[in-house]
């Protein structure tokens, strides 16, 4: 039985290689709002992307106090980005609190097509944070 597995998620790769190329572009997408890759990266880094938003919004709400809240949504985003404390500045001060009062819950991406790669073809794809 194949329950709740999508294979247009996958990147053919080694499980190491994926959560770094994962990690990488939604780094990327963080610090410069938008990020062009081929389609079928650009459907994984949306499917992690919108978990990712939705994981910091749902763990901002739970807490009453928070002081304690932006501590765990820290922590959050250092665990599933690189690049250290100035993503954790962006994520927060330009991305999350603007979600949270909008009282967004989803929609947190919008794919573009862009065109296709010069030397080979494939389609380019533009991931942009909403």
């Amino acid at each position: 039985m194949r329950h709740h597995y999508n294979r247009f998620l996958e990147l053919n790769t080694g499980v190491q290689k994926k959560s770094n190329v994962v990690r990488n572009m939604l780094t990327s997408l963080v610090k410069h709002k938008r990020v062009t890759t081929t389609s079928k990266k650009a459907k994984v880094l949306r499917y992690e992307a919108e978990k990712f938003f939705a994981k910091l919004v749902r763990t901002y709400n739970r807490f009453e106090n928070k002081e304690d809240a932006l501590r765990e949504v820290k922590r959050i985003i250092l665990a599933n980005t690189f690049g250290g404390d100035d993503t954790v500045e962006i994520v927060l001060d330009d991305k999350l609190l603007p979600y949270i009062q909008e009282g967004r819950t989803s929609g947190y991406t919008r794919l573009y097509r862009v065109g296709v790669r010069q030397g080979d073809n494939v389609e380019k794809v533009m991931v942009e944070l909403v």
